[in-house]
């Protein structure tokens, strides 16, 4: 979440820098001279002065990233894509014998790689938000033309990973096995035969996807937006000489965490019912990656709107 929630204050101050230093070019702005940022939204870059347009830049990451998610989600399940398109492909057997063959190797693929896929399209959904956060300011900037600055990525993946990537797939396969051993305890218990409705009830997916959601605001997102203020602040290395790096900790966490868990407390708390009422355990964590995506994207539009 808070890759996000920061996103807004790191644009926003950029904006306000930009404003009271007209004379300043943007494109040769120090990177090193703006805040916090956020999860996939890291500082202002320096950018080259040639390059593809930030129009371009901006659509062809959607593209790449809309594409790999497609590819292995089970949109392309070779039983699924044989049921739309067997009539359209019916009249080219060597195209559908391609495109079933690839859908096959796909599958074979999430079925012995689920884990590399998984933390790849994590690793991807980062550098995506990074790009498409530079592109965003570089367009509200009037910049023709730009080149992505790959300086500021690691540290942004770097403390995504750490951060929410890598524990939320471990949390979402905890809750995962916990909620599926407590449904099973509860169908087959004594109590569920004397009141069969209330059992049901209580092992509906609605129920579950609602008790799931809040105990990862409550918990898992209070842990992870206060790791990741506290790994940014911690390799960003910036502040008064004087200042150590638990000193920037702490100023980090006071001035920021309670605002970033408070801001995403809608969103995420609609976006993770969509993310655990996912059927199927593996999907949880590319739903949660496209809708951080979204709302990445949504935050840097929403911060620019009024230079554009």
């Amino acid at each position: 979440m808070a890759r996000l929630l920061l996103a807004l204050l790191a644009l926003r101050a950029a904006d306000v820098r930009a404003r009271t230093e007209p004379s300043r070019p943007a494109l040769h702005a120090d990177a090193r001279s703006t805040p916090a940022s956020s999860k996939g939204v890291g500082d202002a870059p320096r950018l080259p002065s040639r390059g593809a347009s930030p129009r371009q830049v901006f659509e062809r990451t959607v593209l790449l990233y809309s594409a790999a998610t497609i590819a292995f989600s089970p949109l392309t399940e070779p039983e699924l894509v044989d049921r739309a398109f067997s009539r359209a492909l019916a009249h080219a057997p060597m195209v559908r014998a391609g495109v079933m063959a690839s859908c096959a190797a796909l599958y074979r693929l999430r079925q012995r790689y689920t884990l590399a896929i998984l933390l790849a399209h994590e690793l991807l959904t980062d550098v995506s938000a990074d790009i498409i956060a530079q592109a965003v300011a570089r367009r509200a900037e009037g910049v023709a033309s730009m080149r992505v600055d790959w300086e500021r990525v690691p540290r942004s993946a770097c403390a995504c990973m750490l951060s929410d990537d890598i524990p939320f797939l471990l949390w979402s396969r905890f809750l995962w096995d916990a909620v599926e051993a407590a449904v099973k305890a509860l169908r087959t218990s004594a109590w569920a035969a004397r009141s069969p409705v209330l059992a049901a009830l209580l092992s509906h997916p609605l129920t579950i996807a609602v008790l799931k959601t809040t105990i990862t605001q409550l918990v898992y997102e209070t842990v992870s937006d206060a790791v990741y203020l506290a790994i940014q602040a911690g390799m960003r290395g910036r502040g008064k000489r004087d200042e150590g790096w638990r000193e920037r900790i702490e100023k980090e966490l006071r001035s920021k965490f309670f605002m970033v868990w408070r801001d995403g407390l809608v969103f995420w708390s609609a976006a993770h019912m969509v993310v655990f009422l996912m059927p199927i355990w593996w999907l949880q964590p590319i739903a949660d990656n496209a809708f951080t995506l979204i709302f990445n994207t949504y935050l840097a539009i929403v911060a620019h709107r009024d230079v554009e």
